[in-house]
């Protein structure tokens, strides 16, 4: 939007300069050019509030490295024997959060944390928790 805004507001400055240069007056064509003028206005002003929208609303984008710290995290504070927490809740947490994973992300990065000597138990139909024993 802003760049169609100065775009239409060059064309209006070039075209104001050029029937000045070559002495004639704009006449009838002066409201179209004022009209021209506005509308590129409103397209800058307008593009510069969504940019401006956009970088308020989108969080600081999350590395996907620290996925697995993510997981570790919830299994450590949302997770126990009686209420484990299956793969799709944390990825559904991650997502929310805008992190983009799938439940076989939460799977390798479960398996990769077992593999490095995390006490995770892993129950049969999809959720886990960390062994405090």
């Amino acid at each position: 939007m802003i760049i169609a805004g100065s775009i239409i507001l060059a064309f209006s400055i070039f075209t104001i300069i050029m029937s000045n240069i070559n002495g004639g007056f704009l006449g009838d064509s002066l409201n179209g050019l004022i009209l021209f003028i506005g509308l590129a206005l409103i397209l800058i002003v307008v593009g510069i509030i969504k940019k401006k929208e956009k970088e308020i609303i989108m969080p600081k984008k999350i590395a996907k490295k620290t996925i697995i710290l993510y997981v570790l995290k919830m299994l450590q504070q949302g997770a126990s024997k009686e209420k484990p927490i299956t793969q799709t809740n944390m990825a559904k947490v991650l997502n929310s959060m805008g992190v983009p994973c799938d439940r076989k992300t939460i799977g390798r990065n479960i398996d990769y944390l077992i593999e490095f000597g995390f006490p995770i138990v892993k129950i049969k139909g999809g959720g886990c928790y960390i062994d405090k024993n």
